[in-house]
């Protein structure tokens, strides 16, 4: 008895010792969510506190374990070499946690899916379809995340935990991907109210229009008009919006007349918001994708949603003569 007990006094002081050089939780949490996003400020949204705080946190942080993590500048924040190989261990001791409390939860079976889209065709297109996954899988929570950028350059699957996205890609294969499937085009057409599409017949009439443009597609009218041809109208005057979804309620309100991709836009000419003047859809030369690591090709949540999606997708055939501008200048016309 007196062994058993000196052993446990001995045992439970070293246990004591060791949970005493463990940092905080809360302080171990505010680097893994700084980490990911490589910026203190959006750790503090994120964690529903001060941007002043989350840099206590992580002073404190480094003071505890002897070591400098980040290497903060003027204008950004960037992992130390130590922090890069402490991260995902704190990332995944986080995770355990999270699916540990997560098993406690009345129905353990509901799973959360992120998943991250582009802005506008989340507003546009998938958000009006959400419903109807839904009824096929009660079981599956998604949480929808969206940022301005829609190509593969702006985010991290991993670092982001992300479960699969939607992403613009080239269609000629140059960009690497993890698994990538196609999902739909994203060819252009021209789009205004009925009222406007009365004033234009041809493209040429476009000049003396108020153009509108968004600034994640700088180019867009300049493609457009390229690839019928048409050289009179100047490709960037007109009006200039952060987001397609703006562009696109200012052609609705009658301000001036976009040139959008066509899933952005088939909501609204059903809703007979708009109308497409010219029988002309311009290859844009990319594509929507769905893309996940391939460590998720297997997760059947993400391939619940993928095949879903795609299906949805089937829908999306552009209803007008598609026009390519080749590598020579000339032009092929396809219905």
């Amino acid at each position: 008895m007196e062994l058993s007990s000196a052993y446990a006094f001995r045992n439970g002081m070293h246990m004591g010792l060791r949970m005493r050089q463990l940092p905080p939780l809360s302080a171990l949490v505010a680097f893994e969510v700084a980490a990911r996003h490589l910026s203190f400020t959006k750790a503090a949204s994120d964690l529903n506190m001060t941007q002043g705080a989350i840099s206590k946190q992580i002073i404190n942080l480094e003071y505890t374990l002897g070591v400098k993590l980040f290497h903060r500048k003027t204008r950004s924040l960037e992992l130390t070499e130590v922090g890069e190989a402490f991260w995902p261990q704190v990332r995944e001791a986080v995770e355990l946690l999270e699916k540990a409390v997560t098993s406690l939860k009345p129905d353990p079976d509901t799973a959360l899916l992120e998943v991250r889209v582009p802005p506008t065709l989340a507003m546009r297109w998938v958000i009006p379809r959400l419903q109807a996954f839904r009824h096929l899988h009660p079981k599956i929570d998604v949480r929808l995340r969206t940022s301005l950028g829609a190509t593969l350059a702006e985010f991290n699957l991993n670092r982001d935990q992300i479960d699969i996205a939607i992403v613009r890609l080239r269609k000629d294969g140059r960009e690497e991907v993890p698994l990538a499937d196609f999902l739909m085009d994203d060819d252009h057409v021209v789009a205004c109210n009925a009222n406007l599409a009365e004033t234009i017949q041809t493209p040429t009439d476009l000049s003396g229009q108020t153009l509108l443009h968004a600034i994640t597609r700088r180019h867009a009218w300049k493609g457009w008009l390229e690839a019928v041809g048409e050289r009179s109208v100047d490709p960037d005057q007109g009006l200039h919006f952060d987001h397609y979804h703006f562009a696109l309620q200012a052609a609705a309100d009658g301000v001036g007349i976009v040139v959008a991709p066509y899933p952005l836009v088939q909501a609204y000419i059903a809703s007979g918001q708009l109308v497409v003047p010219f029988d002309i859809a311009v290859a844009s030369g990319s594509a929507y994708y769905l893309v996940y690591d391939k460590r998720k090709a297997k997760d059947r949540n993400v391939r619940a949603f993928r095949n879903w999606i795609v299906d949805a997708a089937q829908s999306m055939k552009i209803p007008h003569r598609l026009v390519v501008k080749t590598d020579e200048g000339s032009l092929e016309s396809f219905k």
